[in-house]
């Protein structure tokens, strides 16, 4: 690490000598411009470009690669942040590989595929950083991941096949928007505008991820409740079926108040008492599973008890959001 002085030139500017070396290594010259971005108590130094280098591309061989591994790339490339991606066939079977790629993108927010050769298919993400809100897109990811939850509660009450279906029919509507959240965010590790172009801080983008991360696993946790309807081959007993109600109705209320803390909507001192109320709940759950141990049919309470694992998986990732809210307070005060 070296150190600079900060020397005043002409009374009115301050400046700040850079080693040439370290100058060189990053093709800063005399005359180039640079950004400084105040970051709390450092400031960040970035170059400026004329626009043409934002665009990044990649090229993935798929040649070799089956149906999962060439969704799996596309997805950790678009991940990534690259604007761009273009998959090489050498086989020449691009024509039968399309419909895997185009599942893929199908599940990512603004990639769409813009052309197709014997031995290529280019992929390009169409959404200008300008025009996505990642504020909006955690809410909307919130909606959907409530509204999947209130369902497979539903189609298990009422052993709702259907019904238990179209929360699995969400599981992509959720994943795509947290894609799009955490693609944003991963761009703002790498480029120091993106969060400008975005229109919030790097702190804010965190917040944002950390709340969509436990969204995404709670939407995973409503599609394997709905997963359990076939088990039930005739509604819950009585005593379950009330027990679990009332404990999924206290998890959503958790979720929604949870979610509140992160997007500011309540008072700081919210966030310290949903964690202390979700540790309750977790506690109300782990009384409901005990009394299965005397129920008769043993393959009911295992299967009841799956139901209960997955309202308390819940009710985690709720805390986990809360103390997002709880960090999210004490940078609002400082």
């Amino acid at each position: 690490m070296e150190t600079r002085k900060v020397q005043l030139s002409g009374g009115t500017t301050y400046t700040v000598s850079l080693p040439k070396q370290w100058a060189d290594e990053h093709n800063i010259d005399s005359g180039s411009v640079l950004y400084l971005y105040p970051d709390d108590r450092s400031l960040l130094l970035e170059t400026v470009d004329d626009g043409s280098e934002r665009a990044k591309t990649a090229r993935i061989d798929i040649s070799q690669q089956d149906e999962q591994p060439i969704r799996q790339s596309i997805r950790a490339a678009y991940l990534a942040g690259y604007d761009e991606i273009t998959l090489l066939d050498h086989g020449g079977e691009t024509g039968r590989r399309r419909h895997v790629v185009t599942t893929a993108v199908d599940r990512l927010c603004g990639l769409e595929i813009i052309e197709g050769t014997e031995n290529t298919i280019t992929l390009r993400n169409l959404l200008d950083s300008d025009t996505i809100s990642v504020r909006k897109s955690t809410l909307r990811l919130q909606l959907i991941t409530l509204a999947m939850f209130r369902d497979a509660v539903k189609a298990i009450v009422d052993s709702d096949v259907e019904l238990a279906s179209q929360v699995s029919d969400r599981t992509s509507e959720a994943d795509k928007h947290f894609s799009l959240i955490e693609r944003q965010f991963r761009r703002s590790l790498s480029d120091l505008q993106e969060a400008d172009r975005l229109g919030c801080s790097r702190v804010e983008l965190f917040g944002y991820y950390r709340a969509a991360t436990h969204l995404d696993r709670i939407a995973g946790c409503a599609t394997s409740m709905a997963e359990h309807v076939d088990q039930f081959q005739t509604p819950l007993p009585a005593t379950f079926s009330r027990a679990f109600q009332e404990r999924a109705s206290e998890t959503k209320h958790l979720q929604e108040r949870a979610c509140n803390t992160v997007f500011r909507t309540s008072e700081s001192a919210e966030s310290h008492a949903i964690v202390r109320d979700c540790t309750r709940q977790r506690e109300a759950i782990d009384v409901e599973r005990e009394r299965l141990f005397d129920h008769e049919d043993s393959s009911v309470a295992s299967s009841v008890n799956s139901l209960f694992d997955y309202l308390d998986r819940t009710v985690r990732n709720a805390r986990a959001i809360a103390e997002v809210g709880v960090r999210i307070t004490i940078d609002d005060a400082h």
